[in-house]
This record gives C-alpha cells, sequence and structure tokens, in this order.
C-alpha cells in the first residue's frame, strides 16, 4: 500500500506502522521493532524513531508501505497530481510529528524483564522434573551463570559452570580440539558442538548448554560480523544448534544470547 506525507516532510518509523495499519497500537509497535521484527528499505529496524521520507519502504510481516511524498492541498484532504500518469489513491491521515507520542524504547530493560520471567519459568520447570542445568559460557561471560543463582533454590538443579573466553580454556576444560579452533575459529558451530561435549562430560548434567560468539564492538569480520552467536544446548542425547546475527551493542548481544539460549532450553524440556 502507499502512505502518503507532505513533500518534503519527514514522519517517525512508529508512526508509519501505527497509521498505516501495519500494527494496531504502540504497545505492539514497540515490541515488533525491539524484537527485530521490522524491516526498513528491506533491512531490520530497531530504533522506533527512525526518521523516513519520500521513496522509504516499511516492512512488517506481509504487511508493505511505501511513503509517498505529494504535494497537498485543503489541509491534507485532496492529493495534487504531479504525473498525469499516477494513480490516485487516497491520502492516509497520519497527524504531524509533533502531535506524536510514545514511550521510548527501553531495550535492556524489556530484555532484562523477559530473561527474569524466563528464567522463571525455567526454574520451576527444572525442580519439577528434577533436570540438572551447567553451562559453559564465551561471549556471555558469565551472565547465565548470574542469572541462575539470583533465584534462591537453584541449587535443586544448577551443578555450576566455567566461563571459556580464552580459546587455551577452551581447550583445556572442554576439551576443544586445537585444530577445530584454528580451521572454524572460535565462534563457529563446530566449536560450539565440542564445547557443549565437553561440558557434558565434566558436569554430567541433563542439560548441558554453551554460548560463543562475537559481542563487540571489535573483532568482527565480513564473514563473522559482530553480532554473530552460536548457542548449542545438550539435553540428555539431543543436541541443539542455533546460530544467530543479533544487532545492538556489546551488552544488548549478550542479553539477547542470554534470552535465547534459556527460551531454547525452556522449549525443549
Amino acid at each position: 500500500m502507499k502512505f502518503y506525507i507532505d513533500k518534503g516532510t519527514e514522519i517517525f518509523l512508529f508512526q508509519v506502522l501505527k497509521a498505516a495499519g501495519l500494527i494496531p497500537n504502540y504497545e505492539e509497535v514497540r515490541e515488533a521493532v525491539q524484537t527485530e521484527k521490522v524491516k526498513v528499505n528491506g533491512e531490520i529496524c530497531t530504533n522506533q524513531r527512525e526518521i523516513l521520507g519520500n521513496g522509504d519502504k516499511v516492512e512488517y510481516g506481509n504487511k508493505i508501505a511505501e511513503i509517498v511524498g505529494r504535494g497537498i492541498t485543503g489541509k491534507g484532504k485532496k492529493l495534487v497530481e504531479e504525473k498525469p500518469s499516477f494513480e490516485r489513491v487516497p491520502t492516509i491521515e497520519h497527524g504531524r510529528v509533533n502531535k506524536w507520542s510514545a514511550k521510548p524504547v527501553n531495550i535492556e530493560k524489556r530484555l532484562d524483564t523477559k530473561i527474569s520471567e524466563t528464567m522463571l519459568k525455567l526454574h520451576n520447570a527444572l525442580i519439577k522434573k528434577e533436570m540438572t542445568l551447567a553451562f559453559a559460557e564465551s561471549c556471555t561471560g558469565g551472565m547465565l551463570q548470574n542469572i541462575v543463582v539470583n533465584l534462591s533454590g537453584c541449587s535443586a538443579y544448577f551443578l555450576g559452570g566455567i566461563t571459556a573466553y580464552a580459546d587455551s580454556i577452551k581447550q583445556k576444560t572442554l576439551d576443544v580440539n586445537s585444530s577445530t579452533l584454528a580451521q572454524y575459529g572460535a565462534v563457529s558451530k563446530e566449536v560450539a558442538k565440542e564445547m557443549v561435549i565437553g561440558l557434558e562430560k565434566t558436569f554430567q548434567a541433563n542439560i548441558s548448554a554453551i554460548t560463543t560468539g562475537l559481542a563487540g564492538p571489535d573483532g568482527g569480520t565480513e564473514e563473522k560480523p559482530v553480532g554473530t552467536v552460536y548457542i548449542a544446548v545438550k539435553i540428555k542425547d539431543r543436541l541443539i544448534e542455533n546460530h544467530y546475527n543479533f544487532s545492538g551493542d556489546r551488552n544488548v548481544i549478550r542479553k539477547k544470547t542470554t534470552l535465547e539460549i534459556l527460551q531454547t532450553i525452556l522449549s525443549n524440556i
């Protein structure tokens, strides 16, 4: 669909999503933008106040709004054709920027809330199912272990964890092969698999879970940009491996990784 604005003016992303009918309310707008479900010109956008103008295209699911800046008369009530071949489509009223407001998206705060909620569900599930858990963390640097031990009673299931940040520690504590590290790099599905197998051997937990990735801001390459993360979860005889390309700063990437691994464990036990 075409979404009209006054020629030469600009509009915020959250306004387009709401006024064009792509998303019905602002709470869902914030959620959709934060969880990387909105694209602007084909790229994921996590800033609900991204400034858009003529020619920009907004996508949410299978809904697309193309912004068209046209000359307008009668206080936005009637389009003025600039090209005879232009198909006449009714103007969508969206109001002016200074009349719109929305609560700022605090990504870390919302991630913290989701992490806490997910961890509590996992905590209760592990106790009920009498399962044990162990972690080996690289890019998350102990964040997962900290989240677990924040809950009283975690000793019923949590055996312990390893923060294997350096490659040498991955080799010594998790039996990651030096040739695997040399060939594929620490941030790879091959190393993730060896890490989780080594973790399981060390702790003999029902659930072994590991993280390895590039949290940035430095260290990224064209092949493996900052935000590249691998997780591996071994639940008894089942191995689950996932690869992500997260956006955000260093702390956001670490928290997104933490949330994803907790959700992965919870949905598979």
